[in-house]
């Protein structure tokens, strides 16, 4: 049996973009004062660094903005001078998420399947500290979900559709130790935290980017992974964390950090465990907790 690995990573990806994700622009105020704004053309939440490289007759902005709509208003410049101009420069950088959101770690999520379906979970290995030589993270966690038929994956909570990746189809002529060219859906919860689902059938994603998802939503059906005929969910829930690099520069380093979270099951309240068996319980509480009044009475 030929054995081909892809060593694409994919439970980092989300924080690699095009460089016109967002836009900033500036102009100028008969006032002499200056507005940047921002232009955004992607769906969630981003934190946007400004650095200014010269800044003449203003006093120093802020350098962190967190921005959820897809245009609007970033900083004003005032000019310490109303008579003289303000003379800048700066250059930006941006990140998808809210860095060190503040996350309920005893919130219980849905397990990503319908109602009543028995699965068994197993642990992922982090890719960069298995092929890499990365350091490893000590909050790693992902999980895989093997499936005999293409099970419909569900939301595990409510959030925003940011990512959609719908364009890969599958050679099942092979056996893959691990592929990044899957099918995935990323989406941004409420708190900050995002779940990303991977492993489906590119014709049968039932969302698109920007969408709304509830709890125990239908997100999809997972395609074969392989020659050895079986299908695989692979999700992980994680958030972007933000600490200095030292304490003399106070340079900035970004990272995700994972979270093991507890779910609601038939066997109760729990945090997932390898090679052990669950059935999902999908609970009117549970769906309804996130829901707004007008979400709960639509459902109704």
């Amino acid at each position: 049996m030929r054995n081909l690995i892809l060593i694409l990573l994919i439970l980092t990806i989300q924080n690699l973009f095009s460089q016109n994700t967002i836009t900033l622009k500036s102009k100028r105020n008969n006032d002499n004062s200056v507005d940047i704004e921002y232009t955004k053309n992607k769906p969630g939440t981003y934190c946007i660094y400004l650095n200014f490289n010269n800044l003449e007759n203003t006093l120093t902005p802020r350098k962190k903005f967190i921005v959820k709509d897809n245009n609007g208003f970033l900083e004003k410049l005032k000019p310490i001078d109303r008579n003289r101009f303000i003379n800048y420069s700066y250059t930006y950088s941006y990140k998808r998420g809210i860095p060190n959101p503040k996350v309920d770690s005893t919130f219980v999520y849905l397990l990503p399947f319908k109602n009543n379906t028995t699965i068994e979970v197993r642990y992922l290995n982090n890719l960069e500290t298995k092929y890499f030589d990365k350091e490893e993270l000590d909050n790693f966690k992902a999980f895989q979900i093997i499936r005999d038929k293409p099970d419909t994956v569900c939301s595990i909570r409510k959030g925003v559709a940011i990512s959609v990746i719908n364009n890969y189809s599958i050679d099942t002529t092979y056996t893959y130790s691990y592929s990044s060219r899957r099918n995935s859906i990323t989406i941004e919860h409420n708190d900050g935290t995002f779940a990303k689902y991977e492993g489906f059938d590119s014709d049968n994603i039932f969302i698109k980017e920007g969408d709304l998802v509830l709890p125990n939503q239908p997100l999809g059906t997972l395609i074969q992974y392989d020659k050895r005929g079986t299908y695989q969910l692979r999700f992980a829930i994680n958030y972007l964390t933000e600490n200095p690099i030292d304490e003399d520069n106070k340079k900035l380093k970004n990272s995700n950090k994972y979270l093991d979270p507890y779910f609601q099951t038939a066997e109760g309240i729990v945090k997932l465990k390898p090679k052990v068996k669950y059935t999902t319980k999908i609970l009117e509480e549970i769906i309804v907790k996130e829901l707004s009044k007008k979400e709960i009475k639509k459902r109704k």
